[in-house]
């Protein structure tokens, strides 16, 4: 569905100065080794290694806890299992098959509330977390929504430079709330991960700020779009500066534990303050339950947490991506039928179709951080689970 070199960028990778100290592990010989140095210790874990760290996050690096609360939010399960099966790429397929082929250790299909189906595999439970990568980009947008709904945000449409006043006199000045969450700043920027002098990697010092003070504009701010992790730590960074409160507490307070998350979560910590960009860890139902949220307008007790319309607003396309027909929108990747995900590398989704009620969920420990064989594969396991439902 995207192109290859866009999926190089959807993730934000946990930063050498937020690692848990490695010595309280080094008993542990189930978890994957960390290392020090100028390459993201998981991009050189083994196949293996990612199904046990992925699920381990919080033990491997310092996090910030996502309280739950006294309730949980039900989810009815059906009686009997959906049956889902597709031909693709010269293969028929069932869910066993798209779950092993594409190293999937988790998957939800859900069906206006109703848990169709749930799987784990290689070792994944249902108590157990598993990171999300950039999926957390799309929860921070939601923030952005409930800091609005809250008057801690007066409008979108305010520069930056309003809620992260340090950052006054550099080329955020001309850019909105709303164009970082388009990834639309204009400012230049290169996140090849795979290019060890390339500006993404000058984010290991942990400061979200001041890497970003003196970077030109070299686009006008909401004319085009390129995929930038820095400026997502920025939407973060100015979510926090506005509540006065970390984003792993705001969430608590405004979905987490309103709405009936079952398990805590656990978010990234660099230098103390939580990434805006990628790592909340949280359980495979949870991540149905964020996603049964959004789908029904992220409303609580027949309240709103966000502004009227924010939902349709953050998740209708407002900028061509140049992949294809896929649109983009606060932190939302959109596609031409209206449905939308939130996407991380190796394997991560939610996927969202309001109209039809259908939440999917996967959580995956890829190979490599961007496959567009696996993408196509997943893309047609979606549209066999829509055509299934549409029965």
């Amino acid at each position: 569905m995207f192109a290859s070199l866009a999926r190089l960028s959807r993730f934000l990778l946990p930063l050498v100065t937020g690692l848990a100290a490695g010595a309280a592990l080094a008993a542990d010989d189930t978890l994957p080794p960390l290392r020090y140095g100028p390459i993201p210790d998981f991009l050189l874990w083994t196949h293996p290694q990612r199904e046990v760290g992925y699920r381990n996050y919080e033990k491997l690096y310092t996090t910030a806890p996502v309280a739950r609360g006294t309730r949980v939010h039900p989810l009815r399960k059906a009686a009997r299992e959906i049956v889902v099966e597709f031909d693709h790429a010269g293969q028929h397929m069932n869910v066993d098959s798209f779950m092993e082929s594409g190293k999937l250790s988790g998957l939800l299909i859900m069906k206006d509330g109703e848990i169709l189906l749930e799987r784990y595999r290689a070792g994944m439970t249902a108590d157990q977390r598993w990171t999300s990568f950039s999926v957390a980009k799309s929860v921070t947008s939601t923030l952005v929504g409930a800091a609005v709904h809250d008057g801690y945000i007066k409008s979108i449409d305010d520069p930056v430079t309003r809620y992260i006043p340090q950052m006054k006199g550099s080329a955020y000045d001309r850019v909105s709330v709303r164009q970082l969450m388009m990834m639309a700043s204009g400012i230049r920027w290169n996140e090849d991960v795979f290019d060890f002098n390339s500006d993404y990697m000058k984010l290991f010092n942990g400061d979200f700020i001041a890497p970003m003070m003196d970077r030109p504009q070299i686009h006008p701010a909401g004319s085009t779009f390129y995929y930038n992790t820095a400026d997502t730590n920025l939407v973060g960074t100015l979510v926090m500066q506005a509540t006065g409160k970390p984003l792993s507490t705001y969430l608590s307070e405004k979905i987490w534990a309103p709405y009936g998350m079952e398990k805590d979560a656990a978010w990234l910590l660099v230098n103390g303050k939580e990434t805006g960009g990628a790592c909340i860890s949280m359980t495979l139902r949870d991540y149905g339950r964020f996603g049964e949220f959004i789908r029904e307008g992220a409303m609580i007790d027949g309240k709103p947490v966000v502004p009227d319309g924010w939902i349709a607003d953050a998740t209708s396309s407002h900028i061509a991506t140049g992949w294809g027909d896929v649109g983009y929108g606060y932190l939302w990747w959109v596609n031409k039928d209206k449905t939308f995900r939130a996407l991380g590398v190796f394997g991560q989704f939610i996927f969202i179709d309001i109209p039809n009620k259908i939440v999917i969920v996967g959580l995956g420990a890829w190979d490599k951080p961007e496959d567009e064989v696996r993408y196509q594969a997943e893309d047609a396991f979606i549209a066999a689970v829509e055509k299934t439902l549409a029965k």
